[in-house]
């Protein structure tokens, strides 16, 4: 599988925090800091050091506390394990602040190197979705690390130093003492106005403009330790720490990348849904219509149906010609036993879009239900 892995700093802290989350603290809430005259560290030379070797990194466990304050302001902590070539699993317990405070899960996020994975439990509810990445071009693919929260592909992140475009400086800041070691803080700027894909990425996604993005390197082995990246005000709006980690191990378990799907929980199968996501200028009511349609999907996952049922309405209001809304609405009607409403919105969702399996067959289990 060939992805797209020289994207900018700023997209990629994007794509890493995604929608889930929880770190605590800001630049002062580090360690003390060692820094040194940073006019006498060359960027692109030290971006040349660490790419090298952070390559000898085969396999790492450990630590993961992470943040994100958009679209929706998520904390959490957990643990991740990496093994190459590009396989993730980061299993973490979120909680959220903000409009959805009640909501408290425990995600996993797997990534076997062709398939990005999502569960959600809450209680005694689980959602699965998945989404075959290897199917999707490099645009929608940093879309689905966005929408599902993962970057399969962090280590890349010293890559990516190297491509930042005109519109952005990158700049040594010093080195620095983050949890006992020394560390290269490295920082991107954005110089004068955000490119179109970052505009575009922005509207769609409901958040602020990324103006700056700070990487904390391993002076001795390259790793990425920490991320964040910061609003025009310089508030922290995405935050990645990775601590306790221990680093190639002999050997992991192939098990840690397999995903079982528990009896009785369905898989979303969301591959198809980003093939149709359109790219390009985002209007204000489409921004405001996926907004409220992601915000119901959480409640949704959390088994909170009448709050889901609720926001996919409001997106619908706003966007009556997305067949996603109309779709997911008529599974929460399904859960509360609303057939009659479940029907016609399967109705809806599949004259949208003809190609919905799922709802052709729901739609056709539902109509025979009712005949009895």
């Amino acid at each position: 599988m060939k992805t797209n892995a020289k994207v900018s700093l700023v997209a990629s802290v994007g794509v890493l925090a995604g929608a889930c989350g929880g770190l605590v603290g800001t630049l002062n809430a580090i360690a003390v800091a060692e820094t040194r005259n940073s006019a006498a560290l060359d960027p692109a030379k030290i971006v040349e050091e660490c790419e090298k070797k952070v390559q000898e990194i085969k396999s790492f466990r450990g630590k993961i506390s992470m943040l994100t304050v958009a679209p929706f302001k998520f904390a959490g902590e957990g643990e991740i394990i990496f093994g190459r070539p590009h396989k993730y699993r980061i299993e973490c317990k979120l909680r959220a602040m903000g409009e959805l405070s009640k909501s408290s899960v425990e995600v996993v996020f797997t990534f076997d190197g062709e398939t990005l994975w999502q569960q959600v439990r809450s209680g005694s509810h689980s959602v699965i979705d998945k989404v075959d990445y290897s199917k999707l071009d490099s645009q929608r693919q940093k879309l689905a690390m966005i929408k599902y929260g993962m970057n399969c592909k962090p280590l890349d992140m010293i890559r990516s130093l190297t491509d930042l475009g005109e519109g952005h400086s990158l700049q040594v800041v010093g080195i620095e003492t983050l949890d006992d070691r020394k560390v290269y803080v490295l920082r991107a700027e954005l110089k004068g106005s955000p490119t179109k894909e970052e505009q575009e990425t922005a509207e769609l996604f409901r958040r602020p403009i990324v103006t700056q993005s700070r990487l904390w390197v391993g002076v001795e082995d390259g790793f990425p330790y920490k991320v964040e990246s910061y609003g025009v005000g310089g508030e922290v709006l995405y935050s990645v720490w990775l601590r306790d980690l221990q680093f190639n191990m002999s050997q992991i378990d192939p098990r840690s990348f397999a995903v079982e799907v528990p009896p009785g929980v369905s898989v979303k199968d969301g591959t198809d849904e980003l093939k149709r996501m359109r790219l390009g200028p985002v209007d204000s009511g489409t921004a405001e219509a996926m907004q409220h349609y992601w915000e119901g999907g959480f409640h949704y996952k959390a088994g909170r149906y009448d709050d889901a049922i609720r926001e996919y309405k409001k997106a619908i209001e706003l966007r009556p010609d997305q067949a996603g809304p109309h779709h997911s609405l008529a599974f929460a009607y399904y859960k509360k036993q609303m057939y009659e409403e479940a029907i016609k919105e399967f109705e809806v969702a599949l004259r949208l879009n003809p190609e919905n399996k799922v709802a052709r067959r729901y739609l056709t289990r539902l109509r025979s239900e009712m005949k009895k």
